[in-house]
């Protein structure tokens, strides 16, 4: 599991600014409960039957746009004070060109690509879902103690567990689009 978790840690993060952290679910009743009050039907086997349930945590764009945040996340480089400066004015500057919400939870995505494929290469079965009522999770998350959801929300999660070869033949084929039709080569 540690290897899948972070392959997530690892994943390339726009700006270093990580702004996506994880909770890693093994506890059953946790994840029983998670899945009657937030998922919705469809994703409940999953969730219930995962050895782990992942939930990807993302920091609100009003957090990822601040000075404290990204001045956090960049003094690990050890700059000098006035270049430190200048760099998160620099990303500040940046970063107002987008919906920093949308960013920051697009940088869940990224992690989850991540650990998704890592656990393939290790013959893991995994599946990133959002069928959730985002409220809800949020809400009871935050009821835990696990979240602060004035400052960061869960809108993403995988499951994870079983190998393929037991998966094989319980789960609906892959079907996917040929290959012309996927992608273009342009020489």
């Amino acid at each position: 599991m540690n290897l899948i978790l972070n392959a997530g840690r690892l994943a390339p993060s726009a700006l270093g600014s990580e702004p996506t952290r994880i909770l890693a679910i093994r506890n059953n009743h946790v994840k029983e409960k998670l899945a009657e009050i937030s998922y919705d039907e469809p994703n409940w086997k999953k969730v219930k039957t995962a050895d782990v349930l992942i939930l990807f945590v993302s920091v609100k764009g009003d957090i990822l746009n601040s000075k404290t945040f990204i001045k956090n996340r960049l003094d690990r480089w050890g700059l000098p004070e006035d270049q430190l400066e200048d760099r998160v004015d620099s990303y500040l500057e940046y970063l107002k060109q987008f919906d920093c919400d949308s960013y920051s939870i697009n940088q869940e995505f990224i992690s989850a690509a991540y650990m998704s494929l890592q656990a393939a290469s290790i013959e893991v079965y995994s599946i990133i879902m959002q069928g959730f009522n985002l409220t809800k999770l949020n809400d009871c998350l935050n009821k835990k103690g696990y979240i602060n959801k004035e400052k960061e929300s869960v809108h993403l999660s995988m499951a994870i567990g079983l190998s393929n070869k037991e998966l094989k033949n319980k789960i609906y084929p892959q079907l996917r689009l040929s290959s012309e039709e996927f992608y273009t080569l342009i020489d």
